[in-house]
């Protein structure tokens, strides 16, 4: 493997989930910070005339002109997030759904910086969260599956 990219995110922020933003050349970090958290978003220097590496064409970006990450914007949350998913939204939305530590569920639009959704079910830390669907015909419904630590399996 080869080290592509750093980015030093300081003291105060612990990734808890670290996710590649479809059909764009950045990544959402999800912070864990003392008693609360943040959506971090990150862009890759790129250059934009040339393609490469697998990884370039994976993220639907160019070739990657450097090892740096610029901080885009921080997206601060009451709740902090333990895991994410871009998967039950479409690519043109990219909205990002977040388990959080409380048990609660919330969905983000990065690109305006705001929470379009959220809801409060389970009673403990959600652990693992993955989607399916979207809001192309071909693709169906938005879906929504949530593992938590209680043992409990929600499909939304």
């Amino acid at each position: 493997l080869h080290l592509f990219c750093k980015s030093e995110l300081g003291s105060k922020c612990t990734p808890s989930d670290v996710l590649f933003v479809p059909q764009s050349s950045r990544i959402a970090v999800l912070c864990r910070e003392e008693n609360s958290g943040s959506i971090r978003v990150l862009k890759f220097d790129v250059d934009e005339s040339n393609t490469g590496t697998l990884l370039t064409r994976v993220l639907g970006c160019s070739k990657l002109k450097s090892g740096k990450l610029t901080l885009l914007r921080t997206i601060n949350c009451n709740a902090i997030g333990r895991c994410g998913t871009f998967d039950a939204s479409s690519l043109a939305e990219r909205f990002l759904a977040v388990g959080e530590f409380t048990g609660g569920l919330s969905v983000w639009d990065l690109e305006a910086n705001r929470k379009v959704y959220e809801v409060a079910f389970h009673s403990e830390i959600i652990n693992s969260i993955d989607g399916c669907g979207g809001s192309s015909v071909d693709r169906g419904p938005a879906e929504l599956v949530t593992g938590c630590r209680d043992g409990s399996v929600c499909v939304w």
